[in-house]
């Protein structure tokens, strides 16, 4: 598994929804999501992220403008992951968890300081391809 360090994710404009959705459910969510933007007036303006909060899912989506925040969908003006280490899986998402611990055994191994949980980037629905995205603090201590 190749892993990357030092990457960066910004968007501007996002949708935060947060629901309990089976690791099974994670594609079909997704497609779902680029589907049926439309109804809510927005377009997909990049990859979907997703991060797991126990048992909540929070799925990040950069959309093309701002909106109101309601019941169901929280807006951000930004999301923003200054440096990080990236691992990409192929294969299901229920799967992805061996790829977790590789990238964490690879944060481990050279001293690194992870400081948040993984977040999922969905690359491609049909194909099963993520990036897994881990961010590291960039203290030296």
């Amino acid at each position: 598994m190749s892993i990357v360090e030092h990457q960066f994710l910004s968007f501007k404009n996002v949708l935060s929804y947060t629901s309990v959705v089976d690791e099974t459910a994670v594609n079909d969510f997704a497609k779902s999501v680029e589907d049926n933007l439309c109804v809510l007036g927005l377009q997909q303006s990049g990859k979907i992220l997703l991060t797991h909060k126990s048992p909540f899912t929070e799925f990040i989506i950069p959309v093309d403008k701002s909106f109101k925040s309601n019941e169901h969908f929280e807006f951000k003006s930004e999301f923003k992951l200054v440096n990080a280490v990236r691992a990409r899986h192929y294969g299901n998402f229920e799967n992805i968890y061996k790829a977790v611990r590789e990238l964490m055994d690879y944060i481990n191994k050279n001293s690194l300081t992870p400081v948040t949980s993984p977040y999922y980037s969905i690359q491609d629905t049909q194909s099963n391809i993520f990036d897994i995205y881990i961010g590291i603090s960039e203290n030296v201590l």
